[in-house]
């Protein structure tokens, strides 16, 4: 991996991270309705949410959001291990998708214009002065 590929993929991932982190905030100003949950309903919410989500995207995704949110703010990891079938059917679907863009070249270029706009605005945010 080149210099460059190892900061673009760090900055991903920062950027994912960062976005994790405005999302569990959010979830915090709405008063964490999933706060009163044992960790084990939790998990089980999840795993519910996430099925509902691979099936009804993105009109479930406020719902996976959250407790998603309210497992990071336990430090509870999200349990993919117990959605495998579904992740595979996730893999399979951005494979088409993957495929289907990278036939529509305009596309391609569109997205790709999007994400380096939105790296660019992320990285332009960690390198403004701190006050």
């Amino acid at each position: 991996m080149s210099d460059n590929d190892d900061r673009l993929y760090k900055d991903l991932i920062a950027m994912d991270d960062a976005a994790d982190l405005e999302r569990d905030a959010d979830y915090d100003r709405r008063g964490r309705a999933h706060r009163d949950l044992t960790d084990a309903d939790l998990v089980d919410a999840w795993i519910v949410a996430f099925r509902a989500w691979v099936d009804d995207y993105p009109a479930t995704s406020l719902a996976l959001d959250d407790l998603a949110s309210e497992l990071r703010l336990r430090g509870i990891d999200e349990p993919f291990d117990a959605v495998e079938e579904e992740m595979d059917r996730v893999s399979a679907k951005c494979g088409r998708l993957y495929e289907q863009a990278l036939a529509d070249p305009e596309f391609l270029a569109a997205a790709e214009r999007k994400v380096q706009l939105e790296l660019s605005a992320f990285r332009a945010q960690l390198n403004r002065p701190k006050n």
